[in-house]
């Protein structure tokens, strides 16, 4: 339909039965007399059912294209391949998505390529809680005893549970790393929701 065309619905819509609750049957009914009907052999029928009562998404979702983790990807193969070192990595402009994107594409890494790229980008002390939390994993995953400190700082200051179950979890894939856990979380279990605690108790085998 058109930005212009579909906001202007949408803004009428939500003018129309703001501070009200309805019926799906009133959403479509209000869709085909005021955007439907007025823009003839844009959609058919079939597809406003797939859209609204299918599961999944219909199949003529758009489809967006970036070549954006294309590029992260090319950089993050030829660093790993010894082709440039991370400070010749062009990274100054990536978002959070992309600086995840490229993590995450780094398979098991040695001490010295941990190293190199925490001495380059700081990693260990990203502000970031995501960019934090996905260096922190791969940290327990790769034995980068560099980032103790600093994991043991995020698991007693944050709370979110999307952060602290995972962390909880791959140290305690280890012995050592489950004791480890075990001390962390005597300094952080009463700062967490009770949510949060009841999960982290399962993980570390902890009967409250």
């Amino acid at each position: 339909f058109g930005r212009n065309k579909f906001d202007n619905f949408l803004k009428a819509y939500f003018e129309k039965y703001a501070f009200q609750s309805i019926q799906t049957s009133t959403f479509v009914d209000y869709l085909k007399t005021n955007l439907i009907d007025k823009n003839p052999g844009v959609i058919e029928e079939e597809e406003i059912e797939e859209w609204i009562y299918e599961a999944g998404l219909p199949e003529n979702i758009p489809q967006p294209k970036s070549d954006a983790f294309d590029k992260v990807s090319a950089q993050s193969k030829d660093w790993l391949e010894g082709k440039i070192k991370a400070k010749d990595i062009e990274a100054k402009d990536w978002s959070t998505q992309e600086w995840l994107h490229f993590l995450q594409s780094l398979n098991k890494l040695d001490t010295g390529k941990m190293t190199e790229l925490d001495r380059v980008f700081k990693f260990t002390r990203a502000s970031n809680s995501e960019i934090a939390f996905q260096w922190l994993i791969m940290s327990i995953e790769n034995k980068y005893s560099a980032a103790n400190k600093r994991l043991e700082e995020f698991l007693t200051s944050v709370g979110r549970l999307k952060f602290v179950e995972p962390l909880f979890e791959e140290l305690a894939k280890t012995p050592e790393g489950k004791e480890r856990a075990k001390e962390i979380y005597k300094k952080a279990r009463a700062g967490y929701h009770p949510i949060t605690a009841s999960s982290v108790d399962k993980v570390l085998g902890l009967k409250k």
